[in-house]
This record gives C-alpha cells, sequence and structure tokens, in this order.
C-alpha cells in the first residue's frame, strides 16, 4: 500500500522499499495411499484403446514419479524398454534419464505393439 502510495505522490518517502515480503509457505503434496492408487487403478476400463493407454500412463507415472506434463512428451525415439528408462525433457528444456521397472516396461511394450495403432 504505500509503495502505491509513494508512485502515486501521494507520499514523499518510500517506507516499504526496503522492506522484504515473507515467502509463501510451500505446500507438500501427499502421496496415493495403496488404497487410494488401487480405486484409481480399478476405474479404468481396460476394454477400450482409452482405457489402456490411460492405465498404462497411470503405471508409468507412479512408477518414474514424472510429472503429468513430462509423461505427455513422451516418444517412442525416447523410450528405452530394453535398458529400462525414458529420455525426459523437463522444466527449462532439461534431458534428464528415468528409470523405469519390470512391469513398466511390459506394459509399455503391451500398450505399443498390441492397442497403439
Amino acid at each position: 500500500m504505500a509503495s502505491w502510495l509513494y508512485t502515486e505522490d501521494y507520499t514523499t518517502h518510500n517506507r516499504l522499499q526496503n522492506l522484504k515480503l515473507p515467502k509463501a509457505p510451500s505446500k507438500i503434496i501427499e502421496p496415493l495411499t495403496p488404497q487410494e492408487i488401487k480405486k484409481v487403478a480399478s476405474s479404468i476400463n481396460r476394454n477400450s484403446y482409452s482405457g489402456e493407454r490411460n492405465h498404462t500412463m497411470l503405471v508409468t507415472l507412479l512408477d518414474s514419479g514424472l510429472r503429468a506434463s513430462e509423461a505427455a512428451g513422451i516418444i517412442l525415439a525416447n523410450l528405452n524398454l530394453k535398458d529400462g528408462y525414458i529420455k525426459i525433457t523437463g522444466k527449462g528444456n532439461k534431458e534428464r534419464i528415468v528409470p523405469i521397472g519390470k512391469f513398466v516396461q511390459m506394459e509399455l511394450l503391451h500398450y505399443i505393439e498390441k492397442v497403439r495403432p
């Protein structure tokens, strides 16, 4: 308020120029419980193309800890199922290698070979 008063010439001195604003506390996101994961997974109808895709994305996200935007940007050229990793382009266009487990490797292979057109 005092800065606005100063910039609008209501005061001659900006009393807040040396005042540092407090940082907002960062929220810690609680992970899903095993029961919540089962509930989400069981809600996906795997008898459709989109259901298989959603299930594959869910297990990939849960296994790797990727951000949704990173998972959405995965291309086949960056997927190495033999060695078990995905090359990801993350925030700030930074590339990194993210390992994936055997179950996710099998799910991705099934999706690529049997489901994806």
